[in-house]
């Protein structure tokens, strides 16, 4: 084991100064200044990319865990990783597991006492009301009989006031109408007043006890009364108990749902799960955590933090999925599952496909859990992961959560209960479905090999995510510098035809410059030719001819070289318009292609591919400044500005070769001088014509290198633009190759320190 003086967790902090340091040496000082320019261009280039390396790196420091092996449950949604994760809990005996399976169970015996208090409250209540009912019956049967005999007591009084009633109405009749009645009425009661003394003596007594009878029915009214109220409000004192213990039951309910297993398994909906949930389980001394990822095929807005702050954490990652089949790729308008996994599980040292079958029905379980074209297809699934990821990807497992989080749970109305009775019933014991499951073995291999040498795996994680951002960040530095290969290549290609068309216009020019003296000599000897002729027609004696050449020379010697300097000023006005239209054209090539290629580049990485190309010199004024270089040798080597000069040149040749020939007979035949004239002036005009055409070739040739002088000046004013973008090829590469370097040192680093902090 190395020994380092520097603590794994600055680990971020050592790489942050050595990139800064690897920056700073790009800004040491050229020799050429637009070199040290434009490798300061190819630095800034650099600056989103260091950017996004710093925010990775400080993302991963905040997020890091250091002490405690964790666990990640990474894969699709509903796939059932919280599933899997709640039966992890209760087999490895979670802390906050095992207090909410305490809860549970106090709270359902609180939960069935309090149901038994309800039950006899309310058999309390039955017996209440049947007891009143008894009650209330015994008096009503009294009441009822009293009724009855105050009937009779009544019935016989208004038989008595109506024979009362009778027999006042016959006495009356008779002691008006009966005189003898009358007087005898005086003397003595009449019989009719006999019995209504009798009756009204009855009634009397019959009223008397109407009223007796009147009073006891109203005092068993009254006790009924009493009885109800007494009845009502024992009632009502075991219904506000009962009321408050179904308050309380209601609550004490809530508690045993809150405590309940697989409360934290989704219910099919897409992010049911949008935050990361972390359950930290003993194993002997040792302590690791398992995170709950939020599904990545949801609301990635809305859960994609939750998910990379995770992975950045987790030292091994479970892809968990329903599927047997390799993970499925996106299209151009989403990214598919596979992708996902390549972009945010690469940096990862240990990943494993977990296939949790969907097992929802006791027929689906058996011992070998899955069929011969399940595991055929697991295989596939192990060689695609194995291409996404490399050597980080460890392999499958096999498992189905569902069967045994159902047998061995507590639940509370639930469909987890139904499928705990349908379980048990098939295999008779949790048992034999955690065997059948696969849970029992998966439980058994993570809490035994796969927590093997924690702070190893700690370190070697966490220095591996390190390296992986770097070669993460000299990824996509290559990326940028291919394009940049590219576009280098197409200028240089652009660049090299560009300076074939100036080196060809200048050989163009060169020889309009020789084909502008023939043709300005050819008219030189035509019209001297013609002027000297016209004058020999006149029949001049040699004497009158010699003057005549002269004088005809010499002016058309002028003439020669106004002609020729018009013809040198025009070619050169053409050469400078096309040497001109060249470079523009060059320039509007490079500025469309560099449009092409900010536009047509596109990096799966935030970068402006946009690319500036200096121009340091006018071109207009660099290529009008070089035409007048090249003219002033010209006229210089030629003395163009000197028209005598070339005249006297003419005449001194002339004068060493005029001659007309034999002056006798010249003299006596006209014809035959004239014919000697022309032959002599024939002779002398070409032979000043060879002479002013050898001089002139010779100082035409003198502007073979300042025309090529001038045509490499326009090509080096041209071959910045190459030269900006090879010096950024160049300043990437270096980034590169260094961080190249880097990302392999520090995973070694991660490899040798074995979590020695």
């Amino acid at each position: 084991m190395r020994e380092n003086s520097v603590k794994p967790k600055a680990i971020y902090q050592k790489v942050m100064r050595k990139v800064e340091k690897l920056l700073e040496t790009l800004e040491s000082e050229s020799i050429d200044s637009e070199i040290a320019e434009y490798q300061k261009q190819g630095k800034n280039k650099l600056d989103f990319l260091y950017q996004s390396l710093q925010e990775t790196l400080q993302s991963l420091e905040k997020n890091a865990e250091w002490d405690v092996f964790t666990i990640a449950f990474y894969g699709e949604t509903n796939a059932g990783k919280s599933t899997l994760i709640d039966i992890l809990r209760i087999l490895l005996n979670e802390k906050k597991k095992l207090q909410e399976r305490d809860n549970y169970v106090k709270a359902l015996d609180e939960f069935r006492q309090i149901e038994l208090k309800i039950a006899e409250l309310q058999n309390n209540l039955d017996n209440l009301e049947v007891i009143n009912e008894n009650k209330i019956q015994a008096y009503d049967n009294i009441i009822q009989e009293l009724l009855l005999r105050k009937g009779v007591f009544e019935t016989s009084l208004e038989e008595k006031q109506s024979r009362v009633n009778k027999l006042n109405y016959e006495m009356i009749h008779k002691v008006i109408f009966g005189f003898a009645d009358f007087l005898k009425s005086i003397v003595k009661k009449l019989d009719e007043q006999k019995e209504l003394d009798i009756l009204n003596s009855d009634i009397a007594n019959l009223d008397t006890q109407v009223e007796q009878l009147k009073k006891i029915i109203l005092k068993n009214q009254e006790e009924i009364d009493d009885i109800e109220l007494a009845y009502q409000n024992d009632r009502q004192y075991i219904t506000n108990k009962i009321l408050s213990l179904n308050v309380t039951l209601a609550g004490v309910e809530e508690k045993i749902t809150e405590n309940s297993d697989g409360k934290i398994v989704g219910d099919g909906r897409s992010d049911y799960t949008e935050k990361v949930s972390e359950y930290r389980i003993n194993i002997g001394s040792e302590q690791f955590c398992v995170l709950d990822l939020p599904g990545i095929e949801g609301k990635e807005k809305i859960v994609q933090k939750e998910i990379d702050s995770a992975v950045e954490k987790a030292h091994v990652v479970f892809y968990v999925s329903g599927k047997a089949t390799p993970p499925q790729k996106g299209n151009d308008e989403s990214l598919g599952t596979i992708e996902k996994i390549r972009k945010q599980l690469k940096k990862q040292s240990e990943v494993y496909f977990v296939y949790n079958k969907r097992v929802k029905n006791p027929r689906q379980l058996s011992k070998e859990l899955i069929s011969v074209g399940e595991s055929e297809s697991l295989e596939v699934v192990d060689q695609v992961m194995q291409d996404t990821l490399g050597k980080q990807y460890m392999g499958h497992v096999l498992l189905s959560a569902y069967p045994a989080l159902a047998s061995i749970g507590n639940y509370w109305k639930s469909g987890f209960e139904r499928s705990k009775k349908k379980f048990i019933e098939a295999f008779g014991s949790s048992d034999v479905i955690l065997e059948y499951s696969k849970v029992a073995a998966f439980s058994k291999w993570m809490t035994t090999q796969l927590v093997d040498n924690v702070k190893y795996k700690i370190v070697k994680s966490n220095f591996r995510k390190v390296a992986l951002s770097l070669s993460e960040t000299r990824s996509n530095i290559n990326e940028v510098s291919k394009s940049i290969n590219l576009l280098e290549r197409r200028l240089k290609s652009t660049l090299k035809d560009t300076s074939y068309q100036l080196d060809e216009i200048g050989g163009i020019f060169h020889q309009n410059l020789l084909n502008s003296m023939n043709n300005s000599i050819n008219n030189f000897k035509s019209r001297l030719r013609k002027k000297v002729y016209s004058d020999i027609d006149r029949e001049i004696d040699n004497e009158e001819f010699s003057d005549s050449i002269k004088k005809r020379t010499e002016s058309e010697a002028k003439q020669l070289i106004e002609d020729f300097q018009r013809k040198v000023d025009k070619n050169s006005k053409e050469f400078e318009n096309d040497m001109l239209e060249i470079v523009k054209k060059y320039e509007r090539y490079v500025e469309d292609l560099l449009e092409s290629y900010s536009d047509s580049v596109v990096f799966n990485f935030e970068f402006n591919p946009e690319i500036n190309i200096k121009n340091n010199v006018h071109m207009a004024g660099a290529v009008t400044s070089i035409i007048g270089d090249i003219l002033g040798v010209i006229f210089l080597a030629m003395n163009i500005t000197n028209p005598v000069g070339w005249v006297v040149l003419a005449l001194s040749i002339l004068g060493g070769i005029l001659s007309v020939g034999k002056k006798v007979r010249t003299y006596l035949d006209k014809d035959y001088r004239k014919s000697q004239q022309r032959k002599s002036a024939d002779e002398n005009i070409e032979t000043v014509a060879i002479e002013l055409r050898e001089s002139l070739e010779g100082q035409i040739k003198n502007t073979v290198n300042p025309i090529n002088k001038g045509v490499n000046v326009i090509k080096k004013e041209i071959e910045k633009s190459v030269s900006q973008v090879e010096v950024m090829a160049e300043v990437l590469k270096e980034v590169e190759d260094e961080l190249k370097l880097m990302a392999i040192d520090i995973e070694q680093e991660g490899k040798f320190m074995y979590g020695n902090d």
